[in-house]
């Protein structure tokens, strides 16, 4: 290993000596700790999508939506947090659960889709994603799995009904929404008396019509 990592900081230097061709590496977010190269280059942080811009890079790629309603396809994006890796894998398991329908049906629907992704699948792939946040309490990534999946499915809630409906003491969810919302995953304000919880949306993006998107 030594060995490997001096050949690529000589290469490091008679690249950055020469002016020549940048190098472009991505690191997934949950695995970039502490990464060899983040000393030595410039970092960007790229932006989760909305789930409109998820379907509509489907829709251009296929021409079209089928075989998902479009309803079906906003759900799976949803389910997907702005994670386009995560949309592709929910998609697969979407078009293997109609492979193994009696009766293949015309369109895959909502109901399809929750079939296709249970909300244990959903906690799973979204615990490897917080766990980074609680490395020392797994307890609290399950807590904060619970609490994303209540403000999706419900919208803005009062900070008070989370703590009931998830169990946990009013002081010990500040906590966790503090994390939260330091990484960017839920907003709090005031209104009245309340104090009011949301997911944070990912930043809309305009796309422009000549915009090639792979998928």
């Amino acid at each position: 290993m030594a060995t490997d990592l001096e050949s690529i900081y000589s290469l490091w230097n008679k690249i950055a000596s020469s002016g020549g061709p940048a190098i472009l590496f991505a690191v997934q977010k949950e695995l970039s700790d502490g990464h060899f190269f983040f000393g030595k280059a410039r970092k960007f942080e790229i932006e989760p999508l909305s789930a409109e811009q998820m379907v509509e890079a489907y829709r251009r790629k296929f021409h079209g939506l089928a075989p998902f309603t479009e309803e079906a396809l906003l759900k799976l994006a949803s389910m997907s947090r702005g994670i386009f890796r995560r949309f592709l894998r929910y998609i697969l398991l979407a078009l293997d659960l109609v492979e193994t329908c009696p009766t293949v049906p015309d369109e895959i629907t909502t109901d399809l889709v929750a079939q296709a992704v249970p909300l244990q699948r959903i906690v799973e792939d979204m615990e490897v994603e917080l766990s980074r946040l609680f490395p020392k309490n797994s307890g609290l990534t399950s807590v904060a799995v619970r609490l994303i999946i209540l403000l999706d499915e419900r919208g803005e809630m009062r900070q008070a009904e989370l703590a009931g409906l998830l169990d946990v003491e009013d002081y010990a969810l500040s906590r966790l929404l503090a994390k939260l919302e330091d990484a960017y995953y839920i907003t709090r304000r005031r209104k009245g008396n309340d104090k009011m919880v949301a997911l944070r949306l990912p930043r809309t993006a305009q796309v422009a019509p000549d915009t090639k998107v792979l998928l």
